[in-house]
């Protein structure tokens, strides 16, 4: 008896079951699959970092470790984040992993969807907070300090929220002489080290510093001065800056400001000691003569910070003033103690010779004026002149002349120096140095 044939429909429609049967054993699927199915699972599951320098890297193994295979349709990123590692869909058999690279900062979060039943979006959250500056307080010493010429300590606290104490190391710098010392903080945060004696005289720009792990650094500066005293023999062979007309008399110890000619302009400062502008005192002899009459002779207690040259101009600009159209010279800054022999009506001065105090180069401003007595081709005379903070004194041949309080600034490191001139008219102008006391910083 001949088998009976199954309807060509019938064939096809039992192919399709098949065909799909063994697609949904593949996958983990369908009525045969029973417990078999993929779980996807991420390493770390989370990741929270606190001092990440830049941008924060992550790196994240996603394996399955179900026993049917997974796939992995496509990921997501939040926030400020990316991500490196393969395109997408991936498919991971049973026990398989994939590695991924997340990269940035702040708050975010990743997703992969895949065909894990239990869990079709698989989240990681993201958590990388930037590294913070180290913080730094200063102890000791004080801002603008005057510092006795002795060892000192120099102390400050570090606070860093990211950066192990130990791992932080505080240094402080001179601006001009460079490293002074380095320490690393206790386990309170605060670091000791010492301030030398011996240091150079006068104002010092101290900066301290601390950098974290990641480069992020922290400073102080500190403006300090150095006390020291001065009370120095002068010689003429000393370290002199002359310019102009001015030149040296090694056998008659004296300087020469100007000869006997028109229209000159000299000046000689003392580059050592550096002194303090408002805490000190000098005694010179000085000379004035030989010739028509003018114009007299200043001493410049020249502010260092400011000045851009030491020789003013010629005529009523003493050798320290810029002049009548402020061309012809340099205005020195700091404090002048003029002692004039010629009066220039253009200019508003007194009718007589006279000493005056002037600021910051300017000849035609006076803080004081006072008469003098006739000092032309009479011979050597002695001058003192004290700065004591805002007082000054003047004291011509033990006549005292000026002794006020005056308003202007004279607290800067400063050079020593004297400036004359003549025009149309002359005179020979020499002074000697004969002493100078004082400290590098005022109190």
């Amino acid at each position: 008896m001949p088998r009976p044939r199954l309807p060509i429909w019938v064939l096809v429609a039992l192919c399709g079951c098949v065909e799909q049967g063994l697609g949904a054993l593949r996958d983990g699927e369908g009525a045969d699959a029973g417990t078999a199915a993929p779980m996807l699972v991420l390493d770390p599951p989370e990741s929270q970092r606190r001092g990440v320098c830049g941008l924060d890297r992550v790196p994240v193994t996603v394996t399955n470790q179900g026993d049917a295979m997974l796939s992995i349709q496509g990921a997501t990123l939040t926030g400020a984040w990316t991500l490196q590692g393969p395109s997408w869909p991936q498919r991971l058999a049973p026990g398989a992993s994939l590695g991924l690279v997340l990269t940035g900062i702040g708050a975010g979060s990743l997703s992969l969807d895949s065909n894990d039943p239990a869990r079709p979006t698989a989240q990681m959250a993201l958590q990388a907070d930037a590294d913070t500056a180290p913080r730094l307080q200063l102890l000791a010493p004080q801002q603008n300090d005057v510092l006795p010429d002795a060892d000192l300590p120099l102390w400050v606290r570090v606070e860093d929220d990211e950066t192990p104490w130990t791992d932080l190391e505080v240094a402080w710098v001179d601006a001009e002489e460079g490293l002074v010392a380095t320490a690393r903080p206790d386990v309170d945060g605060q670091a000791q080290a010492t301030w030398p004696a011996g240091r150079q005289p006068g104002p010092h720009l101290l900066t301290a510093a601390v950098t974290d792990g990641c480069g992020q650094s922290a400073t102080v500066d500190i403006g300090l001065c150095q006390q020291a005293l001065i009370d120095d023999p002068v010689s003429i062979l000393d370290d002199w800056l002359l310019s102009g007309s001015a030149s040296i008399d090694e056998a008659g110890g004296f300087i020469e400001l100007t000869p006997d000619l028109r229209n000159a302009a000299g000046s000689a400062f003392l580059r050592d000691p550096v002194v303090n502008g408002g805490a000190v005192s000098i005694d010179l002899r000085f000379f004035m003569g030989e010739g028509t009459g003018a114009d007299g002779i200043a001493v410049t207690a020249l502010d260092l910070d400011r000045a851009e040259g030491t020789l003013g101009s010629l005529g009523s600009g003493l050798g320290y003033s810029a002049g009548r159209d402020g061309v012809d010279g340099l205005s020195l800054p700091g404090w002048t103690v003029e002692l004039d022999t010629f009066s220039n009506d253009w200019r508003g001065d007194p009718e007589v010779d006279h000493v005056a105090i002037t600021r910051s180069g300017d000849a035609g401003e006076y803080a004081v004026w006072a008469p003098l007595p006739e000092l032309e081709d009479t011979g050597w005379h002695d001058l003192h002149i004290q700065a004591q903070g805002a007082r000054m004194m003047v004291i011509l041949d033990g006549i005292r002349l000026i002794d006020e309080d005056l308003p202007g600034q004279t607290d800067f490191p400063a050079w020593l120096g004297f400036s004359a001139s003549t025009g149309g008219q002359t005179n020979r102008h020499l002074v000697a140095l004969e002493a100078i006391e004082g400290r590098s910083c005022a109190d």
